[in-house]
C-alpha cells in the first residue's frame, strides 16, 4: 500500500474522479479523532457522490453521499478539510480515502477491494 497526499488545488478534480470511477462501490465509513476515538458511520454503503463545495457558506467543505441498504441516502459533511490522502494498493487501486479536517478528525472511506487487489 502507498499513501499520497492530494494537493489542495487538485481536490475538486480528484474527488470528482473518485466519485465517477467508484460510483456504487461498497464502502465502510468511520470518523476517527483523539477526542472521539473511532466512530463508525456505516458499513456496506454504496458511494453515491463526493463533492467539494465551491460557493456559499459551505465553500471549501467536502460532502460525501452514500446509499444505504434500505434505499435511502446518508450524507456526511467535512467542515474545513485540511488534508486529503489516497491510500492505494500496489496496483494503483484506491483502498482508502482519508479526509482530515482542521480539528485533526479523519473521515476514512474504506473501499471494498476487488479479489485481484487482495491477492499476494
Amino acid at each position: 500500500m502507498q499513501t499520497r497526499e492530494i494537493p489542495q488545488n487538485q481536490w475538486s478534480d480528484f474527488l470528482y474522479t473518485v466519485a465517477e470511477q467508484h460510483r456504487d462501490a461498497r464502502v465502510r465509513v468511520e470518523v476517527d479523532g483523539k477526542d472521539i476515538g473511532e466512530q463508525p458511520l456505516g458499513e456496506d454503503l454504496a458511494l453515491v457522490d463526493i463533492e467539494l463545495e465551491k460557493k456559499g457558506s459551505a465553500k471549501g467543505d467536502i460532502s460525501l453521499t452514500f446509499g444505504t441498504k434500505g434505499g435511502g441516502e446518508m450524507e456526511h459533511r467535512i467542515l474545513m478539510p485540511d488534508h486529503v490522502y489516497a491510500e492505494e494498493t500496489d496496483s494503483g487501486e484506491l483502498a482508502v480515502l482519508d479526509i482530515e479536517d482542521r480539528g485533526k478528525h479523519k473521515t476514512l472511506v474504506t473501499f471494498e477491494l476487488s479479489p485481484q487487489s487482495q491477492a499476494p
